[in-house]
């Protein structure tokens, strides 16, 4: 909205309404009595054409979408973490017991999830998002601290996968 109120074009426009006989070339007093503040008011520009982007649902962006979605009573859709069946031998581990998956070098938690058959044991990715679904079935859960009993853990089926935040352009279309 504001790109042609660069420095150099509104330098050059005040230069060019300069009094008759008064220098204008670089170091001149004139000059630079008004470069300075030439650069402060390009600056306002940017700012001011930026503040615009924030305003409008279309180009705004990050926190401020988020502030315009809440106007309507719409939040981001936050990340969620992968989970999967534990597929185990030996003892349980108890909820909230960790383990490692070293190829992804991520850890999941335990979680215990009530079925039709009972209850389930579930890995719960401790980081949200995307980077932990693609575990495959079978690779080893390697218990973080030692579960006296426990003789083999691995990853079963995914229960859930893992999303990342809602982009902005997804929050748009809600809104």
């Amino acid at each position: 909205m504001f790109e042609d109120y660069t420095a150099e074009a509104l330098l050059e426009d005040v230069l060019s309404k300069a009094p008759d006989g008064i220098d204008t070339q670089a170091g001149s007093i004139f000059y630079d009595a008004i470069s300075g503040i030439i650069e402060q008011i390009a600056k306002m520009y940017t700012d001011l054409d930026q503040i615009f982007n924030y305003v409008f649902i279309s180009t705004a962006s990050g926190e401020y979408l988020d502030m315009k979605a809440s106007k309507y009573g719409m939040t981001r859709n936050a990340a969620t973490a992968a989970k999967y069946y534990l597929v185990y031998e030996g003892t349980a581990p108890e909820a909230g017991a960790r383990f490692f998956h070293s190829d992804t070098g991520l850890y999941f938690y335990i979680e215990e999830i009530e079925t039709d058959d009972g209850t389930e044991l579930i890995l719960v990715a401790e980081e949200a998002g995307t980077d932990g679904n693609n575990i495959a079935e079978g690779d080893l859960a390697v218990p973080v601290n030692t579960i006296t009993g426990l003789t083999s853990s691995t990853f079963g089926a995914v229960c859930e996968y893992g999303t990342d935040d809602e982009d902005d352009d997804s929050l748009r279309t809600c809104i």
